[in-house]
């Protein structure tokens, strides 16, 4: 199975991992969705970018990808962004839209990209399959 790994502070593995086998006393629990709560990660430092940037990539997402317009001069906008939080530390992105996606990818950032869109419909293929 697939999980992002907290192999040490400030260095996260998308990586397979072993199916967990539970002991004596222990069940184990099928999790379908979860959330990180910002107060609960230790070692995991979020990067946004500032209110503009974020009010700017919500225009884009809107106004442009979820109607179907792949805009260069976007693409170059959010890489920008991407690059701001990279000086400012971050060493990953996720990309929590899925939309975004369509305009930027693993090749357009300096960084490890995590297309949550992949991911999830992966996440299903693997999951239809086994049953």
């Amino acid at each position: 199975m697939k999980a992002l790994v907290l192999e040490a502070y400030h260095h996260l593995v998308y990586q397979e991992v072993p199916e967990p086998v539970p002991g004596p006393g222990e069940v184990l629990v099928q999790i379908r969705a979860c959330g990180i709560c910002g107060s609960d990660v230790h070692g995991l430092d979020v990067r946004l970018p500032d209110e503009a940037d974020r009010a700017e990539l919500h225009r884009i997402i809107y106004d442009e990808l979820v109607v179907g317009v792949i805009d260069p001069d976007s693409r170059r906008r959010v890489v920008g962004m991407v690059e701001r939080c990279v000086a400012d530390g971050a060493t990953g992105v996720v990309a929590g839209c899925t939309e975004i996606e369509l305009l930027i990818g693993p090749d357009d950032v300096p960084v490890t990209f995590l297309p949550t869109a992949r991911l999830h419909a992966l996440a299903a293929v693997d999951r239809a399959l086994a049953d």
